[in-house]
């Protein structure tokens, strides 16, 4: 019975899989309407997308993309409070990092906070190479 309910999860996974990558995908094409437009429907749905994938990433094997999700609504906020020029410019960079970690076959929960922060400040891509240096497939 186990055996069974874990190739059932898998299916599950791998269809979750392609349409998180289609919502990260919408993700980044949200951001670059709301680039262009700032207008309040744009950003509203992507940060519909962001809260869709940080509730649910995690349950099918992404805790990482959840996080960082979380990690990127709050950053969004703050940064559009204070930059919207900077802001518009980051974003971008975060969205290729969520891309590249929706790929992996999964990604393991970020150990601490200073993950998330480096996500935050554009030292994601450094830490994804130090880590399959380590472990391949992280």
């Amino acid at each position: 019975m186990d055996e069974l309910l874990l190739k059932e999860f898998d299916v599950l996974r791998t269809n979750y899989r392609k349409k998180m990558l289609k919502q990260v995908y919408a993700l980044e094409s949200r951001w670059q309407m709301f680039r262009q437009h700032k207008s309040a429907d744009t950003i509203d749905a992507f940060y519909l997308i962001l809260h869709n994938l940080s509730g649910t990433a995690g349950t099918y094997g992404y805790p990482c993309v959840s996080q960082l999700c979380r990690a990127l609504v709050l950053y969004i906020d703050d940064c559009l409070r204070d930059d919207i020029e900077l802001c518009k410019q980051t974003v971008s960079h975060r969205i290729e990092t969520l891309i590249i970690l929706s790929c992996l076959e999964s990604c393991e929960p970020l150990s601490d906070k200073e993950d998330v922060q480096a996500f935050l400040t554009l030292d994601w891509k450094g830490k994804i190479h130090e880590r399959e240096q380590v472990a391949p497939g992280f």
